[in-house]
């Protein structure tokens, strides 16, 4: 079976779990060829890049591994997504695990490889991650405070869906040629929603298989940098910027009064 994916990964101090990440790709993916794994480190101040270094080796020249400043997220994965030489891209965080060589095999069989495809991702408590939902809109903001979300990562098939998180999402490279790179507006936080909004618009359907099952840690290079609060504030101030990009009219104002009301909730609320 042909694999033909670039790995995308950018690091930023993930030194406490970086050797099981990569021991977990090497072992997976023996049985392939026709992979790369490109690794971004993002100035990390701990031991992840030279962690990194030490698997360059194991992985035969399929490991090209670079560091830059901190550069964030978006620029960073564009970065090596201009590298990238197969036809298919996994945007994929360091914080997740559970590979195995079937799990490869189920990438293979079940990937439409012509459209992106988001996969199940669990808690490190087994359960449920809310990885992929609506896109950011008035309706969504409604059902979300009226209980009546979809909970699309509840689902045992194939849907389609409107939107993710990039902690592991596939997709064909031809997608950024139509889609564009990653925005770099976005330093930290709403470049998924923002890259997953283009795509939409470009005609392209995103897909949820929750036949395919990983774990995802969440948050690694965000925990302890910044207290709940803090780091919600941070996500109310990026979205405020989406939503002046790609929204217009009475929606657009809608939207940002209910960012505005937000925010001043969350300024005045207790840490």
């Amino acid at each position: 079976m042909k694999l033909n994916l670039s790995i995308v990964v950018v690091t930023y101090n993930c030194a406490e779990f970086i050797e099981r990440f990569l021991t977990e790709l090497k072992t997976s993916l023996s049985p392939y060829e026709d992979f790369e794994l490109l690794i971004n480190d993002n100035k990390s101040t701990d031991t992840t890049f030279e962690i990194c270094k030490q698997f360059e080796a194991s992985f035969a020249g399929k490991l090209i591994l670079s560091a830059s400043d901190n550069i964030g997220f978006a620029k960073a994965n564009n970065i090596l997504i201009r590298q990238c030489r197969y036809d298919g891209v996994l945007l994929l965080n360091p914080d997740v695990f559970g590979f195995t060589t079937e799990f490869w095999s189920g990438v293979v069989n079940l990937w439409d490889t012509t459209t992106p495809m988001f996969i199940k991702l669990l808690n490190e408590d087994l359960s449920i991650q809310e990885n992929v939902g609506d896109e950011l809109s008035v309706k969504r903001r409604f059902k979300n405070a009226l209980g009546m979300k979809t909970n699309y990562p509840f689902f045992k098939e194939r849907v389609e869906v409107q939107s993710g998180i990039m902690a592991f999402v596939l997709i064909p490279k031809q997608c950024f040629n139509k889609v564009g790179l990653l925005s770099e507006k976005y330093y930290m936080y709403a470049e998924d929603q923002d890259w997953f909004l283009r795509a939409r618009r470009a005609g392209y359907k995103l897909w949820f298989e929750p036949l395919l099952v990983l774990v995802h840690i969440g948050g690694g290079s965000a925990k302890g940098r910044w207290e709940a609060k803090d780091l919600k504030l941070r996500k109310l101030k990026v979205e405020r910027m989406l939503i002046t990009e790609h929204f217009t009219g009475i929606h657009k104002q809608l939207l940002l009064f209910m960012n505005t009301l937000q925010k001043i909730y969350f300024t005045n609320r207790k840490k």
